[in-house]
């Protein structure tokens, strides 16, 4: 028979499992979150809704104004949420800046066909109940075709998996430093259309996060 104890050090488990398979940055995982934003407030209360209804969050504003840690803290929410349930998922949430993530895409042309992390990748981004990709207008030197835009490759492969979590409704964060336009020109208007149309948008202004 579990005691308490034992209930909530098996819920401590299974969130600490969660977050491990999550590719969240240590110190996003250990910074206390402290937001003000109402609108993330109200997703963070309801978590597990919003995300079965399939939403997409677009959050936009300059440097240090707390886009990364307000995704995360919704990533973390939901991993709480989850370490409550007797089912265990695999990777329930994950998340991955653009930059990372067109590295990887990069660093396997050079691999050997055991080695390659690219299908890995896109597999935990297209099952996921949810996604954070971060960063998601930063591809400056990051293409080996245009200087910031993307390439024909990495765009295709960004595409598969954008397009196929908007089909199926699949739980999405999107952030950025960039305008509408800039953002424009950088994915192309497919892209554009599904990252920052469809999304519901906050901007994030760092007042909304003191102590962050």
């Amino acid at each position: 028979m579990f005691t308490e104890m034992d209930k909530e050090k098996v819920k401590e488990l299974r969130y600490q499992l969660i977050l491990g398979g999550s590719n969240i940055a240590k110190r996003e995982l250990v910074t206390e979150y402290k937001c003000r934003n109402k609108t993330i407030q109200a997703i963070l209360l309801n978590v597990k809704q919003w995300i079965s209804q399939g939403r997409s969050l677009y959050l936009h504003g300059s440097v240090g104004t707390g886009k990364t840690i307000s995704g995360v803290a919704i990533l973390k929410q939901y991993a709480k949420k989850l370490s409550e349930e007797s089912v265990f998922q695999e990777t329930p949430i994950f998340y991955i800046s653009l930059p990372e993530f067109l590295n990887e895409c990069k660093r396997d042309i050079s691999r050997v066909k055991d080695d390659l992390v690219t299908p890995l990748l896109i597999s935990k981004l297209k099952n996921a109940d949810i996604v954070f990709l971060d960063e998601i207008s930063a591809i400056k030197d990051l293409s080996a075709y245009e200087k910031n835009t993307l390439s024909a490759y990495e765009r295709s492969i960004l595409f598969e998996i954008i397009d196929q979590r908007t089909r199926e409704m699949q739980a999405t964060i999107y952030a950025s430093n960039s305008n509408p336009q800039s953002l424009k020109n950088a994915l192309g208007d497919p892209l554009y259309s599904r990252v920052y149309t469809a999304s519901d948008k906050i901007e994030m202004n760092g007042g909304d996060c003191r102590g962050v």
